[in-house]
């Protein structure tokens, strides 16, 4: 849809495709010349994924690439008969552009069912790649696969950030992704070509990733009706969370889930609009995954510093010129690092948990929320009770649970001004939360 910024009229809307068959759209548009470039979320529907690219003045669609290749397309002998067309492969967060290049470079989810690699034999290409298009045309430039015949759900669509690394002595234009099997990977951003992949969590189903980009596998990995232990678990080390680079530092910052899983795998007959997992995971032993910020040095993949969370992170990252890295926690702490250290500058308790969209929106979210919070301060406060109902502070709350339990006893209305008074009591709301 488009909307004219100063009226809010809608000026066009192009339909991706059918909410019934199981796609959906989660992806921000990626803005290439005057190109509106798509694609819609749905593998664990078993949906055939795609890239769509629209005219930016009319909505009409310019061109779309399938990122499950068809019978009849390069790379469509990596599936078994009608298999691609309920191979996933879908587009959930956005690419980025090159416009030195012209290219676009995008990450693609697992291929379906997630689970069972039975029905789908071979490596089902373009499934969790990273793909390189022509932004004119929408023609493949090249692909690379980091899980060939995915079992795991290691979608790759984490975001491929564009970084110049320095390779024997020589600046090379890369792409650098951390993907969820595990691995830190570095590409050749104009011909694919891998330069390092390097683990950045623990890894026990493949041993390394040879010269030929292919990842060395360990047997007995794959899912089984018993469960079977693999490390990574289901969301991967890092997920869909918002990564980011630091020209200061020279360093490239991102989120990791520490922690293994119980992959099990079932039969499962395909339903339009269904989910389409085939079977699901338990974390391993029944402990409960943790989290940590990493930063990696993106010439050699090195780790250069881990910061550990108690939980698996939710937040995006964001780096400034000020030497600093921002970052949140599902205990709701809003934190500044160091950006070179990786040492806690502060740190400050939200009161709910972080969940990343943008960094933009995480920073706007928390500061209405908190306005509200302090304003309405008053009418939440029961006669005789403190401000802390009980369970209101649970760590790992949400907004909305907060606002289930946080319900106003009599009726209020909000300041009209801000008072020195309103301001005191809003202070006295801080001194409290830095206390619990």
């Amino acid at each position: 849809m488009a909307m004219d910024a100063k009226t809010g009229a809608v000026l066009w809307e192009s339909q991706i495709d059918d909410v019934k068959k199981g796609y959906s759209g989660t992806v921000a548009p990626l803005i290439a010349k005057n190109l509106v470039i798509v694609g819609p979320a749905g593998a664990e529907f078993g949906v055939r994924g795609f890239i769509d690219a629209f005219d930016a003045n009319t909505g009409k669609r310019v061109w779309r690439f399938w990122t499950v290749a068809g019978p009849d397309e390069p790379g469509g002998d990596t599936w078994r008969a009608d298999a691609y067309q309920r191979g996933g492969g879908s587009i959930w967060v956005p690419g980025t552009y090159d416009p030195e290049l012209n290219l676009v470079y995008f990450g693609t989810g697992n291929p379906g069912p997630d689970l069972d690699g039975g029905v789908r034999p071979g490596d089902n290409l373009y499934t969790c790649s990273i793909v390189a298009l022509d932004a004119d045309t929408g023609k493949l430039k090249w692909h690379y696969q980091m899980t060939p015949h995915d079992v795991h759900d290691w979608d790759a669509i984490s975001d491929p950030v564009l970084i110049d690394v320095n390779q024997d002595g020589k600046k090379v234009k890369a792409v650098v992704q951390a993907n969820r099997n595990g691995f830190l990977y570095a590409l050749d951003r104009a011909n694919g070509k891998l330069l390092y992949a390097k683990p950045y969590t623990q890894v026990d189903w493949a041993d390394g990733v040879a010269a030929n980009g292919r990842p060395n596998l360990v047997s007995g990995k794959e899912p089984s009706e018993q469960g079977t232990l693999t490390c990574p678990g289901m969301g991967g080390g890092h997920n869909w969370q918002a990564t980011t680079y630091s020209p200061q530092t020279g360093l490239y910052y991102f989120t990791n889930t520490e922690g293994c899983a119980i992959y099990y795998k079932t039969s499962q007959e395909y339903h339009e609009g269904v989910q389409y997992q085939a079977s699901t995971t338990t974390t391993a032993n029944g402990e409960p995954n943790t989290g940590s910020v990493i930063a990696a040095d993106p010439n050699t993949g090195a780790v250069k510093w881990r910061f550990a969370t108690a939980s698996p992170p939710t937040s995006g990252l964001l780096a400034t010129g000020g030497g600093l890295v921002f970052a949140g926690d599902r205990e709701g702490y809003f934190i500044a690092f160091d950006a070179k250290t990786g040492n806690v500058l502060w740190k400050f308790q939200t009161g709910g948990q972080r969940l990343g969209a943008t960094r933009e929106l995480y920073i706007r979210r928390q500061t209405v929320y908190r306005r509200r919070r302090r304003r309405f301060d008053d009418c939440l406060r029961p006669a005789g009770r403190s401000l802390s109902l009980e369970g209101s502070q649970r760590p790992g709350m949400t907004l909305s649970d907060r606002s289930r339990q946080l319900r106003p006893t009599r009726s209020c209305a909000p300041p009209r001004n801000h008072s020195t008074a309103w301001f005191a009591r809003a202070a006295a709301v801080r001194s409290q939360d830095a206390v619990s």
